[in-house]
């Protein structure tokens, strides 16, 4: 619609953004631009390669990683989705995985231009001059590469092809060094194009049959033969064309500009201070990306964002407010009076002339189609049937600025004044009444925002707490002030679908539903805690304008922001309006803005989790609460804006019930408790599109180290200790251990049963610089077959039946420290082989899994058994032996060193003394010389168990003979000469049936069989079962 004084409104301006290599281009030439059926974004670059574009960043590909060149002038999709990219080396196919260069049968393509897709689905490519060469088409039909003359004729300097297009017939038609036409290998020369005193840039095929040829000279039509030059695009060297809606076609010039053409003729867009190549393109949202030489890449927005201004049509650049009758039409009050705009004209209102200098303010539709509007200086007027009345006028020397317009159920217009003049209302037959504040009264003198509910009370918001703080209501007979808000300035108030009240105030946005007040800051995620309007949108999103932060969209879970790029001024915004098409509209500092959400779904994914570890792309993560930080990395992306304008919304489940808000690409949560947890996230775009989300699951165990750790050391082992005794064989096992401690050599302690090998292990280890770490102890010869890999190395959670759990393995637990491997000899021939490894190349995986663990861990192994006839015997693995023998340690048996046994029998009754609590009986002469003369088959562990016995059995202070029993009495004193032989298992079953009949079958306590033994009760209590001694010894604890 378009009046008398009509004044045609041209299209609003885009947005501009510019990429450069600071945004992750490695060439600012852009030769090329091309959309898969994907929506992915391809760019061909002069000197490196081609740039592969998502919306989220720029990944590169070049001749490293399979591209035959370097200069990208052409990319084409094949109907098997393969992309193929013409070089100035060659022709690339790639199919999504790797890049492959096409050779030619014949002879070398190089230097390849334009492309095309004909009809039957073969590819084409225009090529570079060739000297002494007729011009040529590179063909591909889907098996092999052919080279397709064009003509016969030859120039010298050769012609080169510089684009191809097929028209709606099939035909393929190429453009150069001149202008060819033809199919299936049959081309002639266009002679009408055959004198162009330039090159032929590029070519666009209407579905009409029409054909635009951009020349280097001018913009020529070519239809049915005739060709037409466009005199009014003579200016412009057009060197790329591109195809919109709306029969609306886009092209770039040599010298920067951006023109549209459309049945109305061409209009200049956007002129660019850089020189336009051949790369264009209209995405699939509406985006129009230009490649530049040397000025990097733009991307014009012409569909999400137009930005009118003065020069475009409005009075002023300055909008202030917004309304509509539902006609469609759209009322805009600006700085410099009012406009009506109905989508494709802006004209003054008839009759409004006196509205033309005056800065309107506030604009409102009644119940019956008047239009009321406000001016800053305090002007109401009522304007119907293009007729404008002048209802009220005040004169203040501080400003009566109006600041709102709202209609009551009775009709009632009420407004409120910014300045000090307060509020009041007009009514057909009262008129004007006016509420005029003092200092201390019930309502506030500056009113900077009013509103009616749906109930017909009047709210009143404080524009000054100075002089007057909060907000208070008004029932049309009384004031009450509201407590809740204070200290800051009201700007604006909005009554949503359910009744809540959302005020905007200089400090934040507040929410209010009656009896309980929530606020909201940029902790919460606004960009601007001044908040100057506030509107609800069909779908039930509140947007929310704030005094330069631009827009913030929330609907009940997010908030986020849409800020417009350029003029800052455009991101102070004084209202909010939705028309019924959808559309947004902002009234700006900067201009009319007009935006049109999108609704296209962004993606995200959780890409490492670091715990115990750094898991790249989890389902699933388990670690153990020692962990005291675990983060989570995710990004997400979106074919319609760049990742940073994504906001994310994550939560822990098992941790927190809320979602969370957050910009930033990675979050952490400390020091979790055991249990299961479910991390998940969403991205959430400018337009409240939300991802599907995605999560990780994490299970948080007591730490499996710890556990195992206190576990092994609890499980027995050798005790703390040193070697008793003076005589010379054990005093050079005590130089070797000290020569071999403080190294990390692998140490083999040798001897009989007995004879304190673990002893011995644990000397190694507590005068080693290890002594503050671990030192595990693992008994060989007790592990069965079946688990002594797991037990070693550790399992994965399901690594075979049972393991319902990871397993940290026996030297996973000692890394660090000393692992001790006892009855090294009793190892089975397949777990040889993977201990070997372990001590070759110091690293395992755990049974069922694929990471390789690294260790430090110094090994000390012990045996009874001959382990050189055990090689020999192929029990035992040749080359084990030599690893484990690096540094072997002979430890003599009791029998050899006799001068020992008087001082290991002394401590021994001392030590069982103090177990009884009693004073230690002394050692008879005929006691110390049976205990000499005794071979002692077990050694120091059947002297020290002879002595237990004979302790208990002692009396009046003193161990005798008689006490020794069936150890050494059954070879060494006469009486006992008959006496049988007894096995080892059978003399322990003996001995502890002895001292259960001592301690009354207790075994617990201080008293007890367990403390007297120095055993744990749970390792006595299996002896006991195993030696069948349970139900027999009349245990009672």
């Amino acid at each position: 619609m378009e009046g008398p004084e009509g004044q045609k409104l041209t299209a609003g301006l885009g947005i501009l953004e510019h990429f450069t290599v600071r945004d992750g281009l490695p060439d600012m030439k852009i030769e090329s631009i091309f959309e898969d059926r994907r929506g992915v974004l391809w760019f061909g670059t002069h000197d490196r390669g081609v740039v592969r574009y998502e919306g989220n960043d720029f990944k590169s590909f070049s001749r490293r990683d399979g591209l035959a060149g370097d200069g990208v002038y052409s990319i084409i999709e094949d109907g098997s989705e393969n992309l193929w990219f013409a070089t100035n080396q060659g022709l690339t196919r790639y199919d999504g995985v790797e890049f492959v260069a096409i050779d030619p049968d014949e002879e070398s393509y190089g230097f390849l231009w334009g492309s095309c897709r004909d009809h039957e689905g073969s590819l084409w490519f225009g090529l570079e001059r060739r000297p002494g060469y007729p011009p040529a088409l590179c063909r591909w039909d889907g098996g092999k590469l052919d080279l397709v003359d064009l003509v016969d004729s030859v120039r010298e300097q050769g012609q080169s092809i510089h684009q191809i297009v097929v028209d709606p017939q099939g035909e393929l038609w190429c453009g150069g060094d001149g202008l060819y036409r033809g199919a299936a290998g049959a081309f002639r020369e266009v002679e009408e194009f055959s004198q162009l005193p330039g090159q032929i840039y590029n070519l666009f095929a209407f579905a009409n049959g029409a054909l635009w040829v951009c020349a280097e000279d001018a913009l020529y039509i070519y239809d049915s033969g005739v060709v037409t030059k466009v005199e009014e695009a003579g200016a412009y060297q057009i060197q790329a064309v591109v195809e919109g809606c709306a029969n609306v076609i886009w092209a770039t010039t040599y010298e920067g500009q951006l023109l549209c053409f459309s049945e109305d003729g061409h209009s200049l867009i956007r002129e660019m201070d850089a020189t336009c190549w051949k790369g264009l393109c209209l995405d699939q949202v509406g985006r129009l990306w230009i490649g530049t030489y040397g000025k990097g890449l733009y991307c014009y927005d012409t569909m999400r964002i137009q930005i009118f201004q003065k020069f475009q049509g409005l009075p002023s650049s300055l909008v202030t407010c917004l309304s509509s009758n539902g006609s469609g039409d759209l009322w805009v009050g600006t700085k410099n009076g009012l406009v009506l705009y109905d989508g494709d004209s802006c004209r003054p209102l008839q009759g409004a002339g006196a509205l033309e200098q005056s800065e309107v303010t506030a604009l409102l539709f009644d119940n019956k189609g008047c239009l009321w509007i406000g001016t800053m200086a305090g002007q109401l007027y009522a304007y119907k049937a293009n007729q404008l009345e002048l209802v009220m006028t005040i004169t203040d020397p501080e400003g009566i600025t109006i600041t709102d317009l709202a209609q009551d159920s009775t009709g009632k217009i009420w407004f409120g004044f910014r300045h000090g003049t307060g509020f009041g209302f007009y009514e057909e037959e009262e008129g004007v009444k006016l509420f005029r504040s003092e200092t201390g009264d019930a309502y506030p003198s500056k009113v900077g925002a009013l509103l009616v509910d749906r109930q017909g009370d009047v709210w009143l918001g404080s524009g000054s707490p100075g002089s007057w703080n909060g907000l208070c209501r008004y029932n049309g007979s009384t004031f009450a002030a509201v407590d809740g808000v204070s200290g800051s300035s009201i700007l604006s108030m909005y009554e949503d679908l359910d009744g809540g009240l959302w005020i905007g105030t200089s400090e934040g946005l507040i929410y209010y539903d009656g009896s309980y007040f929530r606020n909201f800051t940029q902790a919460n995620g606004l960009p601007c805690e001044i908040v100057t309007t506030i509107t609800q949108i069909g779908d039930g999103t509140l947007w929310i304008g704030t005094e330069g932060g631009g827009i913030c969209c929330y609907d009940g879970k997010v908030f986020q922001v849409i800020q417009i790029p350029g003029d800052p001024a455009r991101n102070v915004i004084h209202q909010i309006y939705q028309d019924s098409g959808g559309r947004i509209w902002f009234a700006t500092e900067g201009g009319l803005i007009q935006y049109s959400p999108r609704q296209v779904i962004p993606e995200v994914a959780i890409l490492a989790v670091v715990a115990d570890r750094t898991y790249t792309s989890p389902l699933e993560v388990q670690f153990p609460t020692t962990v005291g930080r675990i983060s989570f990395s995710f990004a997400g992306k979106s074919p319609t804006e760049l990742s940073s304008y994504l906001i994310y919304r994550y939560r822990l489940y098992g941790h927190e019930q809320e979602w969370q808000q957050t910009n930033q690409m990675q979050v952490e949560y400390l020091q979790l408790e055991p249990g299961e947890y479910t991390f998940s996230v969403q991205a959430v775009d400018r337009d409240l599109n939300y991802s599907e989300a995605v999560q990780v699951k994490l299970g948080v165990t007591e730490d499996p180290r710890i556990e195992a750790l206190n576990e092994a050391l609890q499980s027995g082992g050798p005790a703390k200790g040193e070697f008793i005794g003076e005589s010379a064989a054990l005093k050079e096992v005590k130089t070797q251990i000290q020569e071999v401690a403080w190294t990390d050599f692998t140490v083999l302690v040798l001897g009989e049963t007995g004879t304190g090998k673990g002893l011995a292990a644990r000397a190694v280890h507590e005068l080693s610089n290890r002594k503050n770490k671990p030192f595990i102890h693992v008994n060989c010869g007790a592990l069965p077959r079946e688990l002594v890999d797991s037990e070693l190395f550790g399992h994965e959670r399901g690594a075979f039946t049972g393991a319902v759990s990871r397993r940290l393995g026996r030297f996973e637990l000692a890394d660090g420290g000393t692992i001790f491997l006892d009855e090294i000899g009793d190892l089975p021939l397949e777990s040889q082989t993977r201990l070997l490894r372990v001590l070759q190349d110091r690293c395992f995986e755990r049974v069922g899994g694929a990471q390789t663990i690294f260790i430090d861990v110094r090994v000390v192994a012990a045996t009874n058994r001959d382990l050189v006839e055990a090689v020999r015997e192929e029990s035992f693995r040749a080359e084990l032996y030599y690893r484990l023998n690096v540094f072997p340690i002979q430890i003599p048996p009791l029998r050899k060193r006799r001068e020992d046994v008087a001082l290991l029998a002394a401590y021994f009754v001392r030590q069982f003394a103090a177990h009884l609590h009693q004073i230690p009986p002394m050692l008879s002469s005929e006691c110390l010389h049976l205990l000499r003369s005794y071979d002692w088959p077990g050694n120091v562990r059947e002297l020290e168990h002879t002595l237990q016995r004979a302790v208990i059995l002692a009396k009046e202070g003193e161990v005798k003979a008689e006490h020794i029993g069936v150890g050494p009495g059954i070879l060494d004193t006469a009486e006992d000469q008959d006496a049988p032989i007894l096995t080892l298992e059978e003399y322990e079953r003996r001995y502890l049936a002895r001292i259960l009949k001592h301690t009354e079958g207790v075994i617990h306590g201080q008293r007890g069989a367990a403390v007297l033994l120095g055993m744990k009760p749970t390792t006595l209590r299996s002896r006991l079962e195993r030696l069948g001694l349970k139900k027999s010894a009349g245990i009672t604890s």
